[in-house]
């Protein structure tokens, strides 16, 4: 859901947060990108929820970085390098970067043994691919493989499922598969080598004190985000 939504009054905003009896009450709005709403939010808000059966909750989905102050958003989850330097942030954790794909590709084209191999496979480029490279570290040793992409996307899940289809090889966040990885639908390539990690991190908009129902779900997220691949 993408959008602005005004700020409500400063008074209304505190007689919707939070009163006596510790119940949170108006509206949270959420920033989110759509593959970890729905892959790590959406599963886990039933639970939030019937803890404060007054809250209403927006998810403002963008694959793109959104302005917290422009669009409303009470607190964001970003993954990778933060721009908003005057934002407020709280570490959620951190997820590897992982190159997978389906069995039935590995069974027609054959598994890659070391970082070099790929140059023989058909490469998906998603978001976690940063121009047409994939860099791998295993001790004191580097390498980086150059390949033209078969598919390319801007979308997580459209990555993942065409990895899932039997299209390619594609890196992906740990978080952004794990759910498939778990299932049998990728397999994890050249575990031994380390392709780095992306920082997770919740953004509270500068400029207005955080909303005690902001606050609130973040704490319950960092308690949820480790089945989804995030430590």
């Amino acid at each position: 859901m993408n959008g602005s939504t005004p700020y409500l009054p400063r008074w209304k905003e505190a007689e919707e947060s939070i009163r006596g009896d510790g119940q949170l009450r108006g509206t949270l709005r959420l920033g989110l990108s759509s593959s970890f709403a729905l892959r790590a939010v959406v599963p886990t808000m039933t639970n939030f929820l019937a803890g404060h059966p007054e809250l209403r909750v927006e998810y403002m989905l963008d694959d793109m970085r959104q302005n917290l102050t422009a669009s409303a958003v009470d607190v964001s989850v970003r993954f990778g390098p933060l721009a908003d330097s005057t934002a407020v942030t709280r570490k959620l954790g951190t997820t590897p970067r992982v190159i997978v794909a389906s069995p039935s590709y590995l069974a027609q084209l054959g598994t890659p043994q070391e970082p070099d191999d790929l140059n023989r496979h058909r490469i998906i480029i998603g978001p976690m691919t940063t121009g047409q490279s994939w860099s791998f570290r295993r001790g004191g040793q580097v390498v980086s493989v150059r390949f033209e992409g078969t598919v390319t996307t801007t979308f997580n899940e459209a990555a993942t499922g065409s990895a899932v289809a039997g299209i390619g090889i594609t890196c992906l966040s740990l978080a952004g598969c794990q759910r498939e990885i778990n299932a049998g639908e990728l397999v994890r390539l050249l575990p031994d080598w380390d392709m780095g990690s992306i920082e997770i991190n919740a953004l509270f908009p500068a400029g207005r004190s955080a909303k005690p129902a902001a606050k609130a779900y973040i704490e319950y997220l960092r308690g949820q985000v480790g089945q989804f691949g995030i430590g």
